[in-house]
């Protein structure tokens, strides 16, 4: 992933992960699903990922959770300027937030 965000970006690439669209916690599979994805985010090392990865434990933790996870390009490459995280949790108001990933 981080020689083709390299090839992409080039100075101004990042270290990547390989984020999942739909993450394994959540019910979604390792093989695909794939984008390049901040790592800080990805991890939760940043502000910014904290706040991510809180969204991504509140839909593993509950099961059923309706939740969408859109990227958004400024581009025509496949990674992602931001993410968009949206969930519903059960008391039906929607929580959603936007990451920067570029």
């Amino acid at each position: 992933v981080n020689a083709s965000v390299k090839r992409v970006l080039g100075a101004k690439a990042f270290t990547a992960d390989k984020g999942h669209f739909l993450g394994p916690a959540s019910g979604g599979v390792l093989d695909i699903n794939l984008f390049p994805q901040r790592r800080e985010l990805n991890r939760g090392w940043s502000p910014e990922g904290k706040r991510f990865r809180r969204m991504e434990r509140y839909v593993a933790e509950h099961a059923g959770t309706f939740f969408y996870h859109r990227p958004q390009y400024d581009d025509d490459t496949w990674i992602p300027n931001s993410l968009e995280y949206g969930v519903l949790p059960a008391d039906a108001a929607w929580w959603v937030d936007t990451f920067k990933n570029k």
